[in-house]
């Protein structure tokens, strides 16, 4: 009798964990909304980094070593100095003012939503799953703690962006089978990289939101989780990859099928000379786009949030400094309640 080897599940995560997280992304759909502004800043999907990464490298690479200023920075010098009284000037400031007011406003929300988003999903309040409100309150108190979290994980994702267009921008101004070569391996490199600073970014934010964690102890933690279960890491980012870009391309499948018929009403509407009518069917059109769009994003967004909470549960359960965590972070809540 042949005896059969046990298979080892610690080693195939993503069968168990994309199920949760497919449930628990439909289970809590009054969270999508926060998924939409915590994506603003810090959106978990590996292949909209990747994608847009790769899109822009020519563009971005060939001018990095240049003398020129940023776009943003050109115009705005140029406003300056073609400024012809101080009252032109004074303009250029008060719009930079607003500029920055607006930014400012957009980070803020995105970081309180990235708390709210972790702890919707992986919190508990006396036993129940968080509402709306309560997340968004938890999300605000850890704020400070969030944004020291995104401004290190972002650094180092535009570090590791740095090292990439380097070579691949002197491939493209002096194309040689060596360049090639070491601009391949840049990417595959930056890739690597985009998946394991998205995996620490979400275990530190989980450790921070659901184990009371200060940064530098949340980080630690997720370092010590990357080291443990990287395989998982590489085959979750993998697969957030593909799925990521699934969902949208099914929400592109989805806006082209329901913006047929409007199409079809514009274009009766355009042969019959009727302006209205094809004011109203492009008005619906926009507005189908958005509506697909965003839906689709805010799904995959939270599904995205939810694979790295079960993701950092599997891999933190059983450590006795997790369980203390979580046993003092709920008799605190108790306490305050």
């Amino acid at each position: 009798m042949i005896k059969k080897n046990k298979i080892n599940t610690e080693t195939h995560l993503y069968r168990v964990i994309l199920p949760e997280a497919i449930r628990d992304a439909w289970s809590r759909r009054y969270l999508w909304p926060i998924a939409l502004f915590a994506s603003l800043l810090y959106t978990g999907g590996i292949y909209d980094v990747l994608l847009t990464s790769f899109r822009e490298a020519q563009k971005k690479s060939l001018t990095m070593t240049g003398d020129s200023l940023p776009p943003a920075l050109s115009i705005l010098w140029e406003g300056v100095r073609n400024a012809s009284d101080g009252f032109m000037i004074a303009g250029i400031i008060q719009s930079m003012l607003v500029a920055l007011v607006i930014i400012g406003s957009i980070t803020a929300l995105s970081i309180i939503c990235q708390g709210a988003l972790t702890f919707g999903l992986g919190g508990s309040i006396r036993g129940r799953a968080p509402l709306f409100k309560e997340s968004i309150t938890v999300g605000s108190r850890y704020a400070l703690r969030i944004l020291a979290l995104n401004v290190i994980t972002l650094f180092f994702g535009w570090l590791a962006k740095f090292i990439f267009f380097i070579p691949y921008g002197l491939s493209q101004t002096n194309p040689t089978t060596g360049l090639g070569v070491l601009a391949a391996t840049g990417g595959i490199f930056y890739a690597l990289c985009i998946i394991a600073l998205a995996s620490i970014h979400f275990f530190a934010l989980n450790a921070i939101i659901l184990q009371d964690a200060h940064v530098n102890e949340a980080l630690v933690r997720a370092w010590q989780l990357l080291k443990k279960g990287w395989l998982n890491v590489l085959e979750i980012g993998v697969l957030l990859f593909l799925i990521g870009a699934g969902i949208l391309m099914a929400g592109a499948v989805a806006f082209t099928i329901m913006a047929l018929p409007t199409f079809l009403l514009m274009a009766v509407a355009a042969l019959m000379g009727s302006s209205i009518f094809v004011y109203i069917g492009f008005t619906i059109f926009v507005l189908l786009f958005f509506t697909t769009t965003l839906l689709a994003g805010m799904i995959a967004v939270t599904f995205q949030y939810a694979t790295w909470h079960r993701l950092f549960i599997r891999l933190g359960e059983g450590g006795a400094l997790p369980k203390l965590h979580r046993w003092w972070l709920t008799l605190t809540r108790r306490a305050q309640a």
